[in-house]
């Protein structure tokens, strides 16, 4: 299922004037303090009442109770009287746009992700701009999330032979790729060649579970990430109900195994023909897409995807075996990462986060559980330090007029996003929001 993002591109570059006209926000040498703030420190399922959290450059410099911080003289104080401070969120399977996309919407992708409070993104397909994007992040010349990069994607398709992978691979790590993407029909031969071949150069490995290869060996062989949960159900049976024990054996097989697993519930619903198009045509955050990438959704929809790949029951089957998967895999402590495809068959980029969450929260997983694979993972997966309030950490944090602990519904409150120490109240998020809404030629929901 690949995307195919078109935006008129004289449309899309006026939108990105706009954006720009905006402005970044500056670089501020005094310290940035929330004050008397309820803090969700996603280190544990507990919030700390009455804090006064620091900011100094991009970096969390204290966390101490209100009563006893000294705030510096200097300091802008944002209030958090009522509020929680939490960490920014990871999309941990996105797409990002390709070159062939128009002009502007790379950009408008990005501030959809950031308006929306995520401040790490997991690119899983590249593209060679991916690279240029991810510079420019990184030296202010683009406002957008963090970014962590797959290579193109080795496939059936892409790959010749076991010595072609080994090539690719090698080129990929070259190039300053952060992981090669395993994508379906590879023959056992090629993955194992390639997965050779990344362990001895050190480039991290994730994506599919190729038929030829089976989950079973994906997990021996060391692949770092399984997307979509894919393969556990063909080492039972497609459709089959599959037992508890089952379920419990993969999980602890998955956990022992160190690998990852980055489930995106929301578009496997949509796939599985269990959420109706009309549905997700209804959801407001599609007006922040132009028509003519929804009409390339619904020619997806119109060959197939999206009208289920089996009979009703059967399908219902499938997601009720992936949402039990994903629980016990939870459950034995296998290690969950928050992604949702975007954007990517009606997922709009950062909205559809919140329909992740909200997924996975249903699948039974606690809310702490939930963030945790967005938050306190992220920072572990990247081995960076992000994705808890922790004092030295990167100050990628959301600030929420609720608990989320509470209901994950709640990250969606969002009063505020500070992505690496640079704040963004409210207010700017929305204007950032109007401007790509009112683009002309979006799509618009029908009364």
């Amino acid at each position: 299922m690949r995307k195919t993002c078109l935006i008129q591109s004289s449309l899309a570059t006026a939108v990105w004037v706009v954006l720009a006209s905006i402005g970044f926000a500056q670089a501020n040498p005094a310290p940035i303090v929330f004050a008397h703030v309820s803090v969700v420190p996603m280190d544990g399922d507990r919030v700390l009442s009455d804090q006064d959290v620091a900011i100094r450059g991009n970096t969390i410099s204290s966390i101490e109770p209100a009563v006893s911080a000294k705030i510096p003289t200097n300091a802008k104080i944002i209030d958090g009287t009522g509020k929680f401070l939490m960490p920014g969120l990871g999309e941990m399977h996105a797409h990002l746009p390709s070159p062939t996309d128009p002009p502007g919407y790379m950009e408008t992708a990005l501030a959809l992700y950031v308006a929306n409070g995520v401040t790490t993104v997991r690119g899983m397909l590249g593209y060679p701009n991916h690279l240029v994007v991810r510079k420019q992040i990184e030296s202010g010349r683009l406002w957008g999330p963090s970014l962590f990069l797959a290579g193109p994607g080795l496939s059936g398709d892409t790959v010749k032979s076991p010595e072609d992978g080994v090539r690719q691979v090698r080129e990929q790590k070259a190039q300053g790729w952060d992981m090669v993407k395993i994508l379906p029909g590879l023959t056992r031969a090629e993955y194992d060649a390639i997965m050779t071949e990344a362990r001895r150069l050190g480039i991290r490995t994730g994506g599919h579970v190729p038929k030829d290869v089976g989950i079973d060996h994906v997990l021996e062989s060391g692949q770092e990430t399984i997307e979509h949960l894919d393969g556990y159900k063909d080492a039972f049976g497609f459709g089959k109900y599959m037992p508890d024990d089952f379920l419990k054996a993969m999980a602890l097989k998955t956990r022992e195994a160190g690998a990852w697993t980055c489930p995106t519930l929301a578009i496997m619903r949509f796939v599985l023909a269990l959420d109706h198009l009309n549905d997700l045509l209804a959801r407001p955050e599609m007006e922040y897409i132009p028509q003519v990438q929804v009409d390339e959704w619904m020619k997806l929809y119109d060959r197939g995807v999206g009208k289920g790949v089996a009979a009703p029951e059967v399908e219902r089957v499938i997601q009720h075996n992936r949402e039990r998967l994903l629980k016990t895999l939870n459950d034995v402590g296998a290690p969950i990462l928050l992604g949702d495809d975007t954007p990517n068959l009606f997922q709009v980029p950062g909205f559809s986060i919140h329909n992740e969450l909200g997924a996975m929260q249903a699948a039974g997983l606690s809310p702490y559980d939930v963030l945790a694979s967005g938050t306190k993972r992220v920072g572990e997966y990247l081995h960076k330090p992000v994705g808890t309030v922790t004092a030295g950490y990167v100050a990628d944090l959301l600030l929420l007029d609720a608990d989320p602990l509470k209901d994950v519904a709640n990250v969606k409150k969002l009063s505020g996003v500070m992505m690496r120490g640079q704040w963004y109240p409210g207010p700017e998020l929305q204007r950032r929001l109007k401007v790509i809404h009112d683009r002309p030629g979006n799509y618009r929901l029908r009364n």
